[in-house]
């Protein structure tokens, strides 16, 4: 990507916004050039999407050895820094969205979250003192790396989207309880997808929102912790939500009224509806159930793609 800035410095060009897709994982691996970094420092927005074509796809022909080799790859040149260099010298930069994907059947070689990237390699511990807006998709932090990035960030956050991001320390609660109401800016919060963490090698879904760009009915729940981060107070009670949410789903005849199994028997809010289904986060010796009552095994492909 460095040679795309260098590429625009020689052409006399002067670049406030840069967007890219279906970008592959080579832009990870080049440094600034003295030439470009003038050019970088100049931007305002970046948005990237880093694409990986699927196996079987006819354009390209891939195998699922390239599809590792793309994995590896993308990891060791996350890991190299240039990337986060890269980012670093944009010190005018006010937004950061960040697309990674998400890769079902192969696990990453190297990081305990099993995602690609992960946000200290992408944002280290840099400040970029006017971000104002800043999504990011498909990658993994602890839950103290998450907090500090938003705490770093307070002042003049307007707007954070997050999803799909696995923790591969603590847990979604804690994380929200810490940053709730303490982005004095903050006008908008955007929940979707997955939120994962783990315990051992195990994976649990502790929240399932709509993916992006879909809309769920009846998303009492979602809306809820949004508004919390947002704006902070008394965490919500996820017992009150979740029958408001059943009850409101069963009006749109969408999903029946759910009473048994209760998600909060344990005083713990793990769960999460999506399109009339509720995922439901049971002990650890078992595998949960969907909503018909079947039971999910944790080493199942069904389940592991499910989260």
């Amino acid at each position: 990507m460095a040679a795309m800035f260098h590429a625009a410095a020689e052409a006399g060009r002067s670049l406030k916004r840069f967007t890219g897709h279906r970008l592959g994982y080579q832009l990870f691996n080049e440094d600034t050039t003295a030439d470009s970094s003038a050019l970088i420092d100049m931007l305002h927005s970046i948005r990237l999407t880093v694409y990986f074509p699927t196996i079987g796809d006819e354009t390209v022909n891939w195998t699922e050895d390239d599809m590792e080799e793309a994995i590896f790859m993308t990891i060791q040149y996350l890991q190299s820094g240039a990337f986060h260099r890269l980012l670093a010298g944009m010190s005018q930069l006010h937004t950061l969205k960040l697309n990674f994907p998400n890769v079902p059947g192969i696990e990453s070689p190297v990081n305990e979250a099993n995602t690609i990237a992960v946000l200290p390699e992408i944002v280290g511990t840099h400040i970029w003192h006017n971000l104002r807006d800043f999504a990011i998709n498909h990658t993994g932090a602890t839950e103290d790396e998450l907090v500090d990035f938003v705490l770093r960030h307070k002042s003049n956050l307007r707007r954070i989207s997050i999803s799909h991001i696995t923790l591969s320390e603590g847990n979604w609660n804690s994380v929200f309880e810490r940053i709730a109401g303490k982005c004095p800016r903050l006008r908008k919060v955007k929940l979707s997808g997955d939120f994962v963490y783990t315990a051992g090698d195990r994976r649990w879904c502790m929240y399932k929102f709509a993916r992006p760009n879909e809309q769920m009915e009846a998303a009492v729940i979602n809306e809820a912790l949004e508004a919390y981060v947002r704006d902070g107070g008394a965490f919500p009670d996820g017992r009150e939500l979740y029958q408001e949410e059943c009850r409101q789903k069963a009006a749109l005849g969408i999903a029946e009224e759910l009473e048994d199994p209760d998600p909060f028997e344990e005083n713990e809010p793990v769960f999460r509806t999506f399109k009339g289904r509720t995922l439901v986060k049971r002990p650890e010796d078992d595998g949960g159930y969907d909503s018909d009552g079947s039971h999910i095994s944790y080493g199942s492909d069904e389940f592991d793609w499910e989260i």
